[in-house]
């Protein structure tokens, strides 16, 4: 199998000098959680999430009017050939820890995207599991209350 045969066309694509505002309006209106930002010959640049623009922007205090896309943005995306097959995109996966692969053209343009959730569909599910279980790893953080996860919201009753 092919990227091109795997791949979904609908993405959303932005300008790096676009405000976070404007991109997370976007988000909302068109219903995804990624943005691909793109120059002006639709060549991929970076990608912005909707837990970036939390993580960086708003716990951080950033104005999200005022603060470009550019300046969160995770720069230098993984991208595939449109041609690429499926082992390729799945390795490069693996090796850079990431779960969305932006396919592109012969020109290097933006195409589609390639996301954990069309593996799924795809391919079969011992594959997509492992491929997902490599992908999703995140260090094991231990509280220093001796290992219990401390939320910092106190008792929570049921």
């Amino acid at each position: 199998m092919r990227a091109r045969e795997i791949m979904n066309t609908y993405l959303v694509a932005m300008s790096p000098g676009d405000s976070l505002q404007q991109v997370a309006e976007r988000m909302a209106n068109e219903q995804v959680g990624i943005v691909c930002i793109c120059n002006e010959g639709n060549v991929p640049l970076g990608v912005i999430t909707d837990r970036d623009i939390v993580t960086r922007a708003c716990a951080k205090g950033l104005s999200l009017s005022a603060t470009p896309v550019n300046a969160i943005m995770s720069p230098s995306p993984l991208t595939c050939g449109v041609d690429a097959s499926m082992d390729e995109v799945q390795e490069a996966m693996k090796h850079r820890g990431v779960g969305r692969v932006l396919a592109v053209d012969e020109a290097g343009r933006l195409t589609g995207i390639i996301s954990l959730a069309e593996i799924w569909h795809y391919e079969s599910p011992l594959m997509a599991g492992a491929l997902s279980r490599r992908v999703t790893e995140r260090e094991f953080r231990v509280a220093p209350t001796g290992g219990h996860f401390d939320s910092g919201r106190g008792p929570t009753e049921i």
